[in-house]
């Protein structure tokens, strides 16, 4: 069984993103793209090519400290054991990284910086720059509360604080 507490999370999150859709094709494409996206590489991580490549390489990690004791990598013949599994990881980690996971921060990027057609959707802009940690990316970091502030100003009418 799975993180109940990151099951409801994710859950909420994306009924939240759901509930902002209907209103604005091109908010629609860009919410739909980033769900697709999201699902895609948290599924290949959680219990696709990637976790079952870290479950292997963590078992030969083991089955090593086991034979050889806690600092096998000083033994050559565990040494070499242990580098062919980290390099058959790198296999699915490269998939998951250039497949799902760059495409993901871009149309992560992309609707943080897409105007918000209704106050629902503004505030679930808020919320998937915190979940996102978009705040900190120094590609972005600077630039997210200028997006959420143009949303709240445009959509509620209200004057930017001076």
């Amino acid at each position: 069984m799975g993180d109940q507490a990151l099951t409801t999370n994710r859950a909420a999150f994306t009924t939240q993103a759901l509930a902002t859709m209907g209103v604005d094709p091109e908010w629609d494409r860009k919410v739909a793209d980033y769900l697709r996206l999201e699902a895609l590489q948290f599924a290949h991580s959680t219990f696709g090519p990637l976790d079952i490549a870290n479950d292997e390489l963590l078992g030969v990690t083991l089955s090593l400290e086991n034979k050889f004791g806690k600092n096998f990598r000083r033994i050559p013949q565990a040494a070499a054991a242990y580098d062919a599994a980290c390099e058959a990881f790198q296999v699915p980690e490269k998939e998951w990284t250039e497949r799902y996971l760059h495409p993901y921060w871009d149309a992560t990027d992309e609707l943080a910086a897409a105007p918000a057609p209704t106050l629902a959707a503004a505030l679930f802009k808020v919320q998937m720059i915190y979940w996102e940690d978009l705040n900190i990316r120094t590609d972005v970091g600077d630039k997210v509360f200028g997006y959420v502030e143009a949303d709240m100003t445009r959509l509620t009418h209200a004057e930017r604080p001076t």
